[in-house]
């Protein structure tokens, strides 16, 4: 059967499978939502409230979305704010301003679509019914059990209740438990909040607030100041909280007085009671309602209505009578009090028994208020309900208010807003700010963006973000008072936002799967790798894309200032990251398309996944994350690092003498300021290890006398491994004899036991690969080249970490048959982690296509140590490893050979040209061209096409197989590679598709000029312009035209043992790269040594760092003081300058931080780091804006 038909036949058979698939699936409720193409977004219908209503109290917000295909989400706005991610929100009026309020329903189709429908409603609280206010004791903590039943039939709006007690016990259990069987019973009124008093001594003491009207504030006063200014602690306790009634802040009191009777519990009622009120004094003048129990009136008060009790009326009469002889000096100053209930009910006797006692005849549980109050008491009433007569026993007391006095509205609208002003934040962000209108009854104003209504504040400024970048917005503001009216529309303004980055550029650059001791949640960091800011609004955060937690739509307004960073926390995002493992996901707002993605298959608590440095492709953990920050490998000390071979005597073999030192750690460390000698109390001077010098995990350092300048005696001597201190022995080995080319080292790398070597293996394991070749694996084969490749190979591979000799291994197809077996050569070793592919040329050996066995064998040519059958075979597609020695095979569509297995990479078809070099002169020899990848993800652009003007000039060029360009990375081809010639009086620049027709990017210039690029404005954009400065394999930036903003930041007269010269580190505290070519850097000027004038093309990046070594400028600082200076090209004018009047050893000169204006010194030193907080000892490697000058 021919290829053709069974293609049709496979077809034919597929589709018929769908149709039955998608049949069956619909029939049981799944549909497909993705089978045709659904170009309409949702149709919204808002349902209630209506259009132009007027609102009060609670009310339910409820629409229907109308759409083909399934919804994904809902959301129900207020004024832009998400209140709800359904289709209904339950709206509690009260809690937001009188006035115009904007409702927004929205829903998001399976196709990404948005449909949304808005409407504006006037929120109006005024009028609604009197609010009623309850007093009430429970009884310790609430034994008496008709309580609840009193307040259900009470139905208080704000509740304050006393002898809670127990309530506060384990994070206020029964307060929470209690709010929500009274939330459940009044379902159709607004919530209950609560708060009580903690801490609490007694069973009988304790007050707490539940309210369905908003608490502002909540307070325990356990301590009061009395009049002689002397504290007093109280017995029981007192609570404030402040209430927004109806816009109004209202200061609640609860009081819970002593309950005993006796001189001394009155004394006690008496002193609290003093306090209270000098404490309400201190407030000021505010509405204030003071309420509790077990406080007696004075019979001239109360007349006969409510005889005297034994517990005293001290207290009341402190509160209300100022003209009282005994108790009256205690009285407020401020305020004058009103009892309530006797204001309202003045022949009612209002009184309670307590505890059912009749020998209590004085009313127990009170409501008394300030003369802010007074008109605004309906009515009182004492216990009214049924079960208040027969079971209570306190009876509460209630008061119903109103605060505001309704009257008809006023026609005048506001003045004209005067004043408005623009200032331009960012990209996305524009400011504005007007003059407060005069007028006593303005409610808000109203921004106008584009002559349309974007915006009501309460202030005088608001913030406009979301915008577009490069675009000019015209803004009006009114002034809208109490009643609503409007007043004329402010002179219009306009301002123009930034020029702003591509979002698309933006990546995921480290996250935080499993917080645990130093976290308290998850985060995902984003790092914007250009030199613009980037506006995120509406992109999207997500976990794994076809299930895992809902995704995140970042806000509005979000912007990642150039080079910056932003982290989003799971409280605010919502998105949970599996511990067991996950995907991270940026997608653009569309939902669908994916910017950047990680994936990773386990965690670590407090243990982050990152970029090796920001912006890199190379993923790792860190064990101190840095979220907001740069992505620091924090390196481990070199105290552990030995002495692991060295050659006294070179011969024929070496031309000098050098030293090993060998890192026994799982990871790098840092020897910087680490010491080399011989013999200590003689011999060579010591050498000290260079800063930012490391060792890699189980690596090797070699260093030669050329460098070091350490002479070993062939007579015998000692090696030494000391501290930085120059001291402190850490390794030492001490020799008597020495041959030629033979060096002394551990049997073993690390081990104690020390030898000598025939066959010295400077940089390499010591006795490499003796007995432990069993241990190598195979890792891919190709069995079926065909365009690709033009033969068959096998890849072994070595998981361990030191080299291994697989001399007299040997490789073959299926045993006893096929192929003669290959025995592999002497010396052949393998690197650690490292390969080696056998090429079937060299090999002879031929895998079938139809199916064969590939074999790693012992040198005994019997023992199998690793092996692996196929059964098929597909043109240029290789078996593998799915990471390299694991145990699971798969087949690679992109092998790689002598490389590790990557699995499949994208195409190269989104690559672009992003700058070319038509004409090198003085600062480049060749001719070079550069793509870039804009994808998140790396992609294999093996066989794609480099060409200038097709049909003519030089031949197109074919990119070799391998090659790969990292996510948002580059490659540069230069013409002694491609042989593409770029003429000088123009030509075009071609990238094309493997078949080499099709243009993927191309673009045409007319002229060229010596060492000046083409190249895109920023990486990826449209926009093409010249570079002075090109930037080969970096990223497109074009650098300032002055460098007069650079600084001084860091400098080191006095080197010792860390440092071998003198240097002066610069600063660029600009958000752009600047060019510092012809600048002058000099010490006292007119004295000293001779200035130094920078280089032509010497730039600093933006936020960047330059070190200039007295090596290379040959300046001297004088250790006894000086001067150091940074000069405009003129000679003349001093940009900056920093004078010290002495030095120490090692101690630098710095800014306390990076371009501030603080200096101070540092034992330290950072040379080409920041100068804030503790650098990282690989920072040249890490921050591609650190550059050293130094001459080597």
């Amino acid at each position: 059967m021919n290829r053709k038909r069974v293609g049709i036949l496979l077809i034919l058979s597929f589709l018929m499978v769908s149709v039955a698939f998608t049949s069956t699936a619909e029939a049981c409720g799944f549909h497909w939502w993705w089978r045709h193409g659904n170009k309409s977004p949702p149709t919204i219908i808002i349902n209630s409230p209506e259009d132009g209503a007027t609102l009060s109290g609670i009310v339910t917000v409820n629409f229907t979305a109308v759409d083909k295909r399934p919804i994904r989400w809902y959301q129900i706005l207020i004024d832009g704010t998400v209140k709800s991610w359904s289709t209904l929100y339950v709206w509690n009026t009260t809690e937001e301003s009188y006035g115009e309020h904007v409702i927004t329903c929205r829903a998001i189709d399976r196709s990404w679509r948005w449909g949304e429908a808005s409407i504006t409603v006037t929120v109006d609280n005024r009028a609604r019914d009197a609010l009623k206010i309850m007093s009430y004791n429970i009884e310790a903590s609430g034994t008496n059990p008709d309580w609840k039943q009193v307040v259900k039939e009470e139905d208080p709006d704000i509740l304050v209740v006393v002898e809670t007690g127990t309530w506060d016990d384990n994070d206020n259990y029964i307060l929470n438990q209690v709010v929500n069987e009274f939330n459940t019973y009044f379902l159709d009124e607004l919530p209950y909040t609560g708060y009580c008093a903690e801490d609490i001594q007694y069973a009988t003491s304790g007050a707490a607030i539940l309210s369905r009207i908003p608490i502002i504030s909540f307070n325990q006063i356990p301590i009061v100041t009395l009049d002689d200014t002397t504290e007093y602690t109280v017995t029981h306790d007192f609570v404030e909280a402040v209430v927004n009634i109806d816009g109004i802040d209202v200061h609640i009191f609860g009081a819970h007085l002593k309950a005993m009777s006796g001189a001394e519990n009155e004394f006690r009622r008496e002193r609290e009671t003093e306090g209270i009120i000098n404490y309400m004094d201190s407030l000021g003048d505010v509405p204030i309602m003071y309420m509790g129990d077990l406080n007696s009136f004075s019979p001239d008060d109360t007349g006969d209505l409510a005889p005297l009790g034994d517990l005293g009326y001290g207290p009341m009469t402190m509160t209300m009578r100022p003209d009282d002889p005994i108790y009256g000096q205690y009285s407020s100053t401020v305020h004058n009090y009103t009892d309530v209930f006797r204001t309202l009910n003045p022949t009612d006797p209002g009184y309670s028994y307590g505890h059912q006692d009749a020998q209590y005849l004085s009313r127990i549980d009170f409501i008394v208020v300030n003369s802010y109050f007074e008109d605004r008491l309906i009515n009182s009433t004492v216990g009214d309900t049924l079960t208040a007569d027969t079971g209570s026993d306190h009876y509460s007391v209630d008061v119903f208010i109103q605060l505001d006095s309704i009257t008809e509205p006023d026609s005048v609208p506001p003045a004209q807003v005067t004043g408005l002003s623009a200032n331009t934040v960012s990209m996305s962000q524009i400011d504005l700010s007007w003059d407060a209108n005069t007028e006593p009854d303005i409610s808000h104003y109203r921004v106008y963006r584009d002559g349309v209504l974007n915006a009501q504040v309460l202030g005088t400024s608001y913030s406009d973000v979301g915008l577009d970048p490069l675009t000019m917005y015209t803004y009006e503001v009114s002034a809208v008072d109490t009643s609503i009216n409007e007043g004329l529309k402010s002179s219009a303004i306009t301002a123009t936002t930034e020029e702003g980055g591509d979002a698309d550029l933006v990546l995921i650059n480290e996250f935080l799967p499993d917080p645990y001791a130093l976290y308290t949640e998850e985060w995902v960091e984003f790092y914007n790798p250009q030199a613009l800011d980037a506006d995120l609004s509406a992109y999207i955060l997500d976990d794994i894309t076809t299930g895992g937690t809902n995704p995140y739509s970042i806000p509005a307004g979000t912007v990642i200032p150039a080079y910056g960073y932003l982290v989003l926390y799971q409280g605010a995002t919502g998105v949970g990251l599996n511990n067991a493992g996950d995907t991270v996901n940026l997608l653009k707002p569309d939902g669908v398309t994916v910017i950047d993605s990680y994936t990773y298959s386990s965690s670590t608590d407090d243990v982050s996944y990152g970029r090796e440095s920001d912006g890199s492709p190379t993923w790792i953990t860190f064990t101190t994350p840095t979220p907001g920050a740069a992505n620091i490998i924090i390196l481990a000390n070199g105290d552990s690092v030995l002495i692991n071979e060295f050659l006294p005597d070179p011969n024929t073999l070496y031309t000098e003498e050098w030293i090993e030192l060998y890192n026994p750690l799982g990871e790098t460390v840092n020897v910087s300021g680490y010491v080399l000698d011989d013999i200590t109390t003689g011999g060579t001077a010591p050498y000290t290890i260079p800063f930012g010098t490391t060792i890699p995990a189980y690596g090797y350092l070699v260093l030669y006398q050329s460098v070091t300048n350490i002479g070993l005696n062939n007579a015998g001597d000692t090696v030494n491994y000391l501290m930085p201190d120059g001291t402190t022995v850490l390794d030492s080995y001490t020799y008597t004899t020495s041959a030629d080319d033979t060096s002394y080292g551990r049997e073993t790398d690390g081990s104690s036991i020390w030898t000598t070597f025939d066959t010295p293996t400077p940089g390499a394991s010591n006795g490499a690969g003796t007995g432990i070749g069993d241990l190598i694996l195979l890792n891919e084969f190709l069995p079926d080249p065909n365009t690709l490749y033009s033969e068959e190979w096998i890849e072994l591979y070595n998981p361990l970490s030191e080299v291994v000799d697989i001399s007299g291994y040997i490789i073959d197809d299926l045993i006893g048959g096929g192929t003669a077996p290959y025995t592999i050569p002497a010396g052949t070793t393998i690197p650690a982690y490292g390969f080696i592919v056998f090429y079937q040329g060299t090999t002879n050996i031929a895998l079938n296509n139809a199916g064969d066995t590939v074999n790693y064998i012992s040198p005994d040519g019997m023992t199998v140590l690793d092996t692996f059958v196929y059964t098929s075979s597909a043109d240029d597609i290789s078996y593998g490893r799915e990471t390299d020695g694991s145990s699971i095979w798969i087949t690679f569509d992109v092998p790689t050979p002598g490389a590790s297995n990557a699995g499949s990479l994208a195409n190269g078809d989104a690559v672009l040209i992003n700058e070319f070099l038509p004409d090198p002169n003085s600062l480049y020899t060749e001719e070079w061209i550069e793509l870039y990848n804009p994808l998140g993800e790396t992609v294999d652009i093996s066989g794609y096409v480099l060409d200038d003007l097709i049909g003519g000039g030089t031949s197109p060029y074919t990119i070799p197989t391998g090659t790969t360009i990292s996510a948002h990375g580059f490659i540069v081809f230069y013409q002694g590679v491609t042989n593409i010639g770029l003429n000088n009086a123009g030509d075009t620049v071609n990238y094309l598709m493997p078949d080499g027709v099709t243009i993927l990017d191309t673009f045409v210039y007319t002229s060229s000029a010596d060492d000046i690029s083409y190249g895109r404005e920023t990486d990826g954009s449209s926009t093409w312009i010249t570079f002075d400065t090109p930037t080969p394999g970096a990223s497109n930036f074009v650098p300032s035209s002055s460098g007069d903003s650079i600084l001084i930041n860091e400098f080191l007269p006095d080197p010792n043992t860390l440092y071998t010269e003198e240097w002066i580190e610069l600063y660029n505290p600009l958000d752009v790269a600047v060019d510092i070519s012809g600048y002058i850097i000099d010490d006292l000027i007119g004295g000293g040594t001779a200035p130094y004038t920078i280089p032509s093309g010497t730039v600093i990046p933006a936020h960047g760092f330059l070190v200039f070594y007295q090596g290379v400028t040959n300046i001297a600082l004088n250790n006894a003081g000086d001067n150091v200076n940074y000069i405009n090209p003129d000679g003349v004018t001093v940009l900056d300058t920093y004078a010290y009047g002495s030095s120490s050893d090692d101690v630098s000169y710095g800014r306390e931080i990076d371009g501030g204006t603080t200096w101070t010194t540092f034992t330290s030193p950072t040379p080409g780091a920041s100068n804030t907080g503790p650098t990282p000892l690989s920072s040249v490697e890490l921050y591609a804006a650190i550059s050293i000058i130094k001459r080597i």
